[in-house]
């Protein structure tokens, strides 16, 4: 009977893992990530150094920036059938900007008659083709990536029928000089960062996260991904070196090693505290100010901050003094009665505040845009 239960849990967990292995190279080609390659355009014939796009019915995002003395991205590809995809322009930068003059537009180059002629100002492939412009939402919307932690802005889109043969090109053109110059595009409607190739392209989303395209330093930070990354740091340590604490402190009840422990470790884990408090809340407070705004998630974010400040103040200039006073044997402390009360009291709340921390910071990641 033993025998027959293991066979049966073996051959679930064969037919389960078999699953996963016909279906994980699925999910991790389906979805394909690329950047621009930074190569400037020839004036003369823009259209040569167009960089290609495999495989253009796979659901996938490009990410690039307008450059140079010429900041125009031009992309081209191939239909292998008859079909349609969708192309979308994205904004890579914060949703809370409502101004659509600065931010680039999508052309299409084709040489049928499907779409309205336009002028972009750049001689074309040859003169079977023309531009046309992609259609632009009449309503603002954004759509998701929540495993790179960001919401893109839907600038242009458009389901074009593309003829099998035919080849097609991609410009991503300045408007209005366009201050800002980072930008995707999405070929689909899917999301495209899934866990499969977040394994897979562990080096993309890093480029995603700093910002860095087009050959530069993938150790170059900009200065909002200095900022968060630097507040994450900050809370990290903080919050870190106060839970551990606090599980020292609650051990202390019963464990007279942990309450000397606590006595002993008072003055240092006070000077980390400060310095991470410091380093957290200032680069939290030139992050929000600069890049995200103070409403909403920020101002909740902000009221909590002040709390676990004043949190750190009530523990560093009453409990802890208190607690290093008492006396200590060889390795060994006892804490009073009244003592333990109250600091389980303050860590409780020291609990509530920090969970509640982690929440609004969790929250605030996923609304992040442009890093």
């Amino acid at each position: 009977m033993h025998r027959m239960q293991s066979l049966k849990v073996l051959l679930r967990t064969g037919l389960f893992a078999g699953l996963l292995v016909s279906l994980f190279p699925a999910t991790s080609f389906a979805a394909i990530i690329g950047f621009d390659s930074g190569i400037q355009l020839n004036d003369a014939k823009p259209f040569d150094t167009a960089q290609p796009i495999a495989n253009p019915y796979d659901s996938q995002l490009i990410y690039g920036k307008l450059e140079g003395a010429a900041p125009f991205d031009i992309y081209k590809f191939t239909a292998d059938k008859d079909g349609e995809q969708t192309f979308s322009l994205l904004a890579v930068e914060p949703p809370t900007k409502p101004d659509v003059s600065g931010y680039p537009i999508l052309f299409f180059v084709d040489p049928t008659t499907a779409t309205r002629l336009l002028s972009v100002g750049l001689p074309l492939p040859d003169s079977r083709y023309h531009y046309s412009g992609v259609t632009i939402p009449e309503v603002d919307r954004y759509t998701n990536e929540p495993l790179v932690g960001q919401q893109y802005k839907v600038l242009n889109e458009q389901t074009i029928e593309l003829a099998k043969g035919t080849t097609y090109y991609l410009v991503v053109a300045p408007r209005n000089t366009s201050l800002i110059t980072r930008y995707a595009i999405h070929l689909g409607e899917d999301q495209v960062w899934d866990a499969a190739s977040l394994f897979k392209n562990f080096g993309s989303w890093w480029r995603v996260q700093t910002g860095v395209y087009s050959g530069t330093s993938g150790f170059t930070l900009n200065l909002a991904t200095g900022l968060i990354v630097l507040s994450l740091l900050g809370f990290s340590l903080l919050s870190g070196v106060t839970l551990m604490q606090e599980l020292v402190a609650w051990s202390a009840n019963r464990n007279k090693a942990s309450g000397f422990l606590l006595i002993k470790m008072q003055p240092v884990v006070r000077i980390i505290q400060w310095f991470s408090l410091l380093i957290w809340m200032v680069s939290s407070w030139f992050y929000m100010s600069r890049f995200t705004g103070w409403i909403g998630v920020p101002f909740v974010l902000s009221i909590v901050a002040v709390a676990i400040f004043i949190l750190t103040l009530v523990g560093t200039l009453w409990l802890s003094p208190r607690i290093e006073k008492l006396e200590v044997t060889t390795r060994e402390a006892t804490i009073p009665v009244a003592l333990r009360k109250r600091w389980f009291v303050y860590s409780l709340i020291t609990l509530v505040l920090y969970a509640g921390m982690y929440a609004m910071m969790a929250i605030l990641a996923t609304r992040t845009v442009g890093l």
